[in-house]
């Protein structure tokens, strides 16, 4: 394909990704469901084509890198940070964050790799996705279903959670890039 046709054809099929997932979100919305699950779900639906995860590095990936600063600016702004730290709040906080990393590192287990390392970094990348967690809070609290104390309390599970996962993740990865190294130089 020459250059000026790729071309025509990344830009076409990033404004068809945008479209699809804009009219997922307004149908997902409409439903009575969660705009994000929308947006999630076109994801979902290009996720398995090369050509996309190219054409959004390119072209999406600065200009998200700059929303995701506005994102979690704009939650930072709303988490009650005076009520975070009364003791009942923090250590069901912790509670619950302790739950939620145990029971998203367990499904790691469920991954058909016959090597523990590779479960476990399955695992910890399921406990370290954070933001999404945050934002589907933050709209159940300005929707009514959360209460202000519920809400800051899984604003501390979520960002506990995310940290654990950061740091397990990183630690496992670090274990296996080392192991490779062993099993590389034993060839």
């Amino acid at each position: 394909m020459n250059s000026k046709k790729e071309k025509l054809y990344h830009d076409g099929l990033l404004l068809f990704m945008l479209i699809y997932g804009g009219i997922l979100s307004f149908a997902a919305e409409i439903a009575g469901s969660s705009r994000f699950l929308g947006a999630f779900m076109a994801g979902l639906a290009f996720s398995t084509i090369k050509d996309t995860t190219i054409i959004w590095e390119n072209k999406v990936l600065n200009i998200q890198q700059c929303l995701m600063a506005i994102f979690f600016a704009s939650i930072g702004f709303i988490i009650p940070a005076q009520e975070l730290f009364q003791l009942n709040i923090l250590f069901k906080g912790i509670l619950y964050s302790l739950v939620a990393a145990f029971g998203k590192l367990v499904t790691g287990f469920a991954h058909s790799s016959k090597y523990k390392i590779e479960k476990l970094i399955v695992g910890f990348s399921m406990i370290a996705r954070g933001e999404l967690g945050l934002t589907l809070i933050l709209q159940s609290f300005e929707s009514g279903l959360m209460s202000r104390d519920s809400f800051t309390i899984t604003c501390w599970a979520i960002t506990i959670c995310t940290l654990l996962g950061a740091i397990g993740l990183q630690y496992t990865i670090k274990r296996q890039q080392k192991q490779n190294e062993i099993n590389d130089l034993e060839t």
